[in-house]
């Protein structure tokens, strides 16, 4: 039974693939493996997730990786302009016990 749940591809689209997309389940890098019994001039590959390892679903581009944590880092500052100083403040377990009656 085959472990991976990516197709393999010829060494052109696999470098294609390696340089222009990442995972898309945690947008990590991808590197290249061999699949086994192909050789020269039909070697086969998968690209494969430098986190996720067999694991990796799928790709999504660099761009929309690279768009998205933009939007998230701009979301955040935003989240954090709005309530300053709320998560700056640490409580203790027994603080928070206490503020909810126990």
């Amino acid at each position: 039974m085959d472990e991976y749940q990516v197709e393999p591809m010829a060494e052109g689209l696999a470098r294609d693939t390696q340089a222009k997309y990442v995972c898309s389940q945690c947008w990590g890098g991808l590197y290249l493996e061999l699949v086994e019994g192909t050789h020269y001039p039909n070697r086969s590959y998968r690209a494969l997730c430098i986190k996720c390892g067999a694991a990796t679903k799928g790709y999504t581009t660099q761009h929309y990786a690279n768009k998205a944590r933009e939007r998230s880092a701009a979301e955040l500052a935003e989240v954090r302009s709005a309530y300053h100083g709320l998560f700056e403040k640490r409580q203790t377990r027994a603080e928070i016990m206490h503020d909810l009656g126990f």
